[in-house]
């Protein structure tokens, strides 16, 4: 009896570990780190202690994690900045995570809830902090109101709408639910506040994808409403116009990135620079101009091709769409408890992915652990067609 309590508290400390770690993702990258790699070790373990190790093996994501942390590992014997490359070795923790997500948190309904109202509360939280933030940089500081914002937080606003998002359109909120309103309002008005032009056209994608699986229309026509109407804010307006200068080579816009400076690049290195390894001055070379401190090409696929060569490339095209594929799949299953969890899981990670296109956003520490955690969900979401229901 006391050995069974035992076994159960140490599982429930390791549970609140790796909902501490979601929650602060998108609050403040030390804690989520720390708390990611304290689960990880304290996780495995814990699953070779009970004999669970083989449910790594067996998962769909074991492949692919495995393969492409061999290439980050291998990457280093032909890095042009060796020490560099390793100094990033331990981002291969973070992988890991998606494990711990998925086989150590509960596989029922509340457990399955938790870890999603884990991320949306800390994106909530830092939403909270971003509209107090910009204002006060703006009227105090006299800080430019564009250079306020970032390219990473309002990712994550995305994941949590979506999963907001979904949450409404499958019925589970009749409109009474105040919490879950102030935070669709607070993840909204972040997402907006940040004027990140490529997040705002993911977010409508991931979106559509969303509607074209529930076919609630309602929800898209709003969305579009409130887009509309935000078109007549002068910011807005100013940063929408500001769009053709990234088709402009001479400019050091993204065009210049993925037309000059990354063909060259990779002529140069076919086999990759090493992971983590490129620098603004291998860059300058070969455009006219590149934005200072800049040390990637703003697109995930060229970017890994930069630092680990066409083979990388080919293991991270496994390993995302091996994620679209099991999402996928349990979208169309019945028995998957918390559907709208899979709806808003494979719908947020197609929003990530595009706006993977125009943003290195797989090398962010933040957002690479949303990509976790959103694949975590799959696993999770796997593992409750075999639990029983919830009490």
């Amino acid at each position: 009896m006391n050995m069974k309590f035992k076994k159960l508290s140490g599982e429930g400390w390791l549970q609140a570990l790796i909902l501490l770690h979601i929650f602060f993702i998108p609050v403040a990258i030390s804690p989520a780190q720390v708390l990611l790699f304290t689960a990880v070790a304290a996780g495995m373990f814990f699953l070779l202690r009970e004999h669970r190790l083989a449910e790594i093996k067996s998962s769909s994501y074991f492949v692919p994690v495995l393969l492409f942390g061999l290439m980050i590992i291998l990457s280093y014997f032909w890095s042009v900045r060796p020490s560099v490359t390793a100094h990033k070795f331990h981002r291969i923790i973070y992988y890991l995570g998606l494990f711990m997500t998925g086989l150590l948190l509960c596989p029922d309904r509340r457990g399955i809830r938790l870890a999603v109202w884990m991320f949306v509360s800390g994106s909530s939280v830092q939403a909270v902090w971003d509209l107090a933030r910009a204002p006060f940089l703006v009227c105090v500081r006299g800080v430019n109101l564009y250079d306020t914002g970032n390219m990473r937080d309002p990712q994550l606003y995305l994941v949590s709408l979506i999963l907001l998002a979904a949450f409404f359109m499958f019925g589970e909120v009749r409109g009474k639910n105040r919490i879950c309103w102030a935070a669709l309002v607070l993840n909204a008005a972040g997402l907006i506040i940040h004027f990140k032009r490529g997040v705002w056209i993911s977010f409508f994608i991931a979106l559509l994808l969303l509607v074209l699986l529930t076919r609630r229309w309602k929800a898209l026509a709003a969305a579009a409403l409130v887009a509309g109407s935000l078109v007549f804010v002068p910011q807005v307006q100013q940063r929408l116009a500001g769009l053709k200068d990234e088709f402009r080579t001479g400019q050091g816009g993204r065009m210049a990135l993925w037309t000059e400076v990354a063909p060259a690049l990779i002529r140069e290195h076919p086999l990759g620079m090493g992971y983590g390894a490129t620098r603004n001055e291998d860059f300058t070379p070969h455009t006219a101009y590149v934005q200072p401190k800049l040390t990637h090409v703003h697109n995930n696929a060229l970017q890994i091709i930069l630092e680990l060569g066409w083979q990388g490339l080919a293991v991270w095209i496994l390993w995302m769409g091996t994620a679209l594929v099991t999402c996928g799949r349990l979208v169309r299953n019945p028995a998957v408890k918390e559907r709208w969890v899979a709806l808003g899981g494979l719908a947020a990670l197609a929003g990530l992915l595009v706006n993977g296109m125009v943003e290195y956003n797989f090398g962010d520490s933040e957002i690479l652990m949303a990509y976790c955690f959103l694949m975590g969900l799959s696993v999770l979401l796997r593992r409750s067609d075999a639990a029983p229901a919830a009490i």
